[in-house]
């Protein structure tokens, strides 16, 4: 609390001063970051460490479901590289039995904090329950920090930040709310890997929004039944992707990989059954890689008298936009069909498995590794292609439905961003995302 001692002065001050906006709203907030380190990261393991974040937020909401947000908030990042040295198993001649050499580690930190002024475009559904889904950049000042290793960090960083939640009126005068954030850094903080911040939050606040009478234009959750048609429906889903990837090689190493879906969709009717839709989704995507191989992800000959094995997950986040044509029919049970392109922002991307390295001459050597990779740097940062699907929806609550869902996605474009030094010949230097979706939503009509 003594941390926030400034912050509540600051806000009292605010709500003290007499004014007259309906559309100004003030609030404090508190918090903690989970820290993701954006580089490329061949060896050890870098340590998911919480972090405090608290501030105070304001937003100005010019329409209705539309606003502007910004903050003032300090928050404090927090490293810790573990760097492993496994057993190795190896039989020599001149020796009689095996012999294991024992592992150890050592580990290294890195501590920034910060200053940070985000600024976001921030959307809210008019019902009282508010669904809040909101994206823009973010500037900070760093006024402090503590390395293990000699590094001479950035005064400055600026990014992207997206977050969604919900917010709930608890009297007239103020709401509280809950958001998850995810932000990308683009200024390098860690030079031995290319390191850029990055951090996943979990926001918890409460926000003062009776400056001047105003006048409430929420809906109930679930409203009386219309006779006026709804143009404009609001579905929050949630599923699971067996995802795989095409366009390589050698398909034999290759496997596919289950994942999770989370997000939004909104449907516009242009008439009774026909729809243009888009939205904003989490998606896990990626595969399996089991395959001898010099590279841990993708399969590149081995070109030296060793053999390597890879047993490994290669899992792949994006934030994709969807922008699709949608076909309802059928009677009181609802039946559609849907196609249309997609974008995704790629958010991360990380190797995880075994690797064992086995040498043969005068000795054998046989090295196990736990692989615990960052390729950020080797997958492009955005994706782009076309989907295919349909659903089924099961009306409820007068205009309610429940939704079930599938469909098919396939990027057209390469994600590999490998340089060509470091792959022999007969690599694969071509890979693309494909996935097969399903998700269970609830959809609300809200225009």
């Amino acid at each position: 609390m003594q941390s926030l001692k400034p912050l509540i002065i600051i806000l009292f001050l605010i709500i003290s001063v007499q004014c007259y906006s309906q559309k100004f709203s003030v609030g404090i907030l508190n918090g903690v970051n989970r820290s993701n380190i954006n580089g490329n990261q061949e060896s050890g393991r870098w340590m998911n460490k919480p972090g405090p974040v608290s501030g105070i937020f304001f937003n100005y909401s010019p329409f209705q479901m539309w606003s502007i947000q910004t903050e003032i908030s300090k928050m404090t990042i927090y490293y810790e590289e573990k760097t492993y040295y496994y057993p190795i198993y190896w039989l020599d001649k001149s020796l009689s039995a095996n012999s294991i050499m024992p592992y150890y580690y050592m580990n290294h930190n890195w501590n920034y904090s910060f200053y940070r002024i985000p600024f976001q475009l921030k959307f809210s559904t008019p019902t009282r329950i508010k669904f809040n889904l909101s994206a823009g950049i973010y500037f900070s000042y760093r006024y402090d920090y503590s390395e293990s290793l000699n590094n001479t960090p950035p005064k400055h960083d600026f990014g992207y930040i997206y977050s969604a939640g919900f917010s709930y009126p608890i009297t007239n005068s103020l709401k509280v709310f809950v958001d998850g954030r995810y932000t990308i850094g683009r200024k390098v903080f860690i030079d031995q890997i290319n390191g850029r911040n990055g951090t996943a939050e979990m926001i918890f606040g409460i926000g003062y929004y009776a400056f001047g009478k105003r006048k409430n234009h929420s809906k109930d959750f679930f409203p009386s039944d219309s006779s006026n048609r709804q143009v404009l429906f609001l579905t929050y889903k949630g599923g699971f992707s067996e995802s795989s990837n095409n366009g390589h090689q050698s398909r034999n190493g290759y496997s596919s990989n289950g994942g999770f879906i989370g997000g939004v969709s909104f449907d516009y009717y242009l008439n009774k059954n026909f729809a243009i839709s888009s939205g904003l989704t989490f998606e896990q995507k990626g595969y399996r890689f089991k395959d001898s191989s010099a590279t841990r992800f993708i399969y590149n000959p081995v070109n030296y008298p060793a053999s390597i094995y890879n047993n490994c997950k290669v899992d792949i986040n994006y934030i994709v936009i969807p922008l699709l044509l949608k076909l309802k029919f059928g009677g009181k049970l609802k039946y559609y069909i849907n196609g249309g392109l997609y974008s995704g922002l790629r958010l991360n991307a990380r190797v995880t498995g075994k690797s064992k390295l086995e040498l043969r001459g005068e000795s054998y050597t046989l090295n196990e590794y736990t692989v615990y990779d960052d390729i950020d740097g080797n997958i492009k940062d955005n994706d782009w292609g076309w989907v295919l699907g349909g659903g089924i929806l099961i009306p409820f609550y007068n205009k309610y439905s429940l939704e079930i869902g599938c469909n098919y996605n396939s990027g057209w474009k390469n994600i590999l961003d490998v340089q060509p030094s470091i792959l022999n010949s007969g690599a694969d230097k071509t890979l693309k995302n494909k996935s097969l979706n399903f998700t269970v939503g609830f959809q609300i009509p809200i225009l």
